[in-house]
């Protein structure tokens, strides 16, 4: 009887392992296949005009060369230009109720790599290995920021390989 037990113990530990590879294949399968569409955002944003009025990326996401996380701008990070500048304009208008309020703009981020692909991303090694945002995330100057491509291992990896960049899976996966 005790035989018996242990022999049905390990199918179903093989039975549950083989359900977790399954739905982490099927969710890295799903990753590989994202919309890669831009966000629609709560206020109408132009990357391509404040790009043409010399503002860099980093200026108003503040974390792209120094942290993980990009970050997105918050409402007086806005408002410190646009308390003068295009103050008349509609969209303007729209910050102001927020800075009026004191709520954070919910800006609506890029789609982050599924959990179960246990990607650790960091925009400052990218960034200061000289990788230029435009790589990634496409011209944001023809429109709304977007991933470029699937942003899928495979296009990570050629990517490390390109630029002489680990690709060890420990690089990227944790």
């Amino acid at each position: 009887m005790r035989a018996r037990n242990l022999i049905g113990g390990k199918k179903k530990r093989w039975l549950v392992l083989l359900l977790v590879l399954a739905g982490t294949g099927m969710g890295l399968a799903a990753w590989g296949r994202q919309d890669n569409s831009p966000p629609l955002q709560p206020i109408p944003f132009s990357h391509r005009l404040h790009l043409e009025n010399q503002i860099e990326c980093a200026t108003c996401h503040e974390g792209s060369l120094n942290a993980a996380k990009a970050g997105l701008p918050g409402v007086n990070l806005c408002m410190g230009c646009h308390e003068t500048v295009a103050a008349d304009r509609a969209p303007i208008q729209q910050l102001k109720k927020y800075a009026v309020l004191q709520a954070e703009i919910p800006w609506r981020g890029l789609p982050r790599f599924p959990k179960e692909a246990a990607v650790y991303f960091t925009h400052k090694r990218h960034s200061r290995a000289g990788i230029a945002c435009e790589t990634c995330h496409g011209n944001v100057a023809e429109g709304r920021v977007r991933l470029a491509g699937s942003a899928n291992m495979g296009q990570c990896v050629e990517c490390h390989r390109q630029n002489r960049a680990p690709t060890e899976c420990l690089t990227c996966h944790y």
